[in-house]
């Protein structure tokens, strides 16, 4: 039997902002570089350069959760700006997946987490990023956990990604 083959089909809105994330932390560069040069600590300066710093943090955050996706079998393969060389996980090692709906300047979207043996959330696929999303989730045939995170586990779950869901299932 053959087996099924599917890839990511990433948005054109994420291939933009990907690039001009990546394009504000060539600025914050050539900004270090002109303060080093000319050595004037400045106030204006500092805060810019705070600005560019802020601003390139949310850009690495932004693009790690832009990845190319290959699901094949019980095998996902993934490929990010930040993973050039990419890597494989084993679908077999994970108990299980959650997928929740989070709030962005877009919209809501679908998020799905992969839990791990020790049931912590160590993977997330963002729908924002993805046509396919749905075929993307449909290809990871894992159980689909409920999971109802208290007010403050969904944004501790949303800014710092990984938790431990163990007291908070519901199966």
């Amino acid at each position: 039997m053959e087996r099924k083959i599917i890839k990511s089909k990433i948005t054109g809105d994420a291939f933009f902002r990907g690039i001009f994330m990546s394009l504000t932390m060539f600025g914050l560069l050539a900004f270090i570089y002109k303060i080093i040069v000319q050595f004037s600590l400045r106030i204006s300066d500092i805060l810019i350069l705070l600005l560019f710093l802020f601003v390139s943090y949310m850009g690495i955050v932004f693009l790690k959760h832009i990845k190319h996706i290959t699901i094949e079998g019980t095998t996902l393969k993934y490929y990010s700006a930040l993973r050039p060389f990419g890597k494989t996980l084993d679908l077999d090692n994970y108990i299980g997946k959650i997928i929740l709906e989070e709030i962005g300047a877009q919209g809501s979207y679908d998020v799905l987490y992969l839990i791990d043996q020790k049931n912590t959330t160590s993977f997330k696929i963002m729908g924002l990023h993805y046509k396919n999303f749905e075929e993307i989730n449909n290809a990871i045939e894992l159980k689909k956990l409920r999971f109802n995170p208290s007010f403050s586990l969904y944004y501790k779950l949303l800014f710092f990604e990984k938790i431990n869901i163990t007291e908070r299932l519901n199966n």
